[in-house]
């Protein structure tokens, strides 16, 4: 599902204008950014949790040639379903 269509499904269902919809997703996904960057862990209750951890500075070869490369660190985002959630996805109660 994209953005555009979350939005859709949200509009048919409600009686929201789709640029009300469009903002609050939109305020929605930088409150999300604003807080990884901040506090490095979002927790949505029944959905999941987003935590930013930092892949640290490592080596690794290049596929085609086999060269050694230095690979910089970089923050990475994390992703872990709620229990509920994952009951859901797999059908369980």
């Amino acid at each position: 599902m994209t953005k555009k269509e979350l939005i859709r499904v949200v509009h048919d269902k409600t009686i929201m204008r789709y640029e009300d919809i469009n903002l609050i997703v939109d305020t929605f996904l930088d409150e999300i950014k604003k807080a990884l960057n901040e506090d490095g862990k979002v927790i949505l209750s029944g959905f999941g949790s987003f935590e930013k951890f930092t892949q640290e500075e490592h080596i690794g070869v290049h596929p085609l040639t086999g060269e050694r490369l230095e690979i910089q660190s970089i923050n990475k985002i994390k992703f872990t379903p709620s229990i509920n959630l994952k009951n859901q996805i797999n059908d369980r109660k």
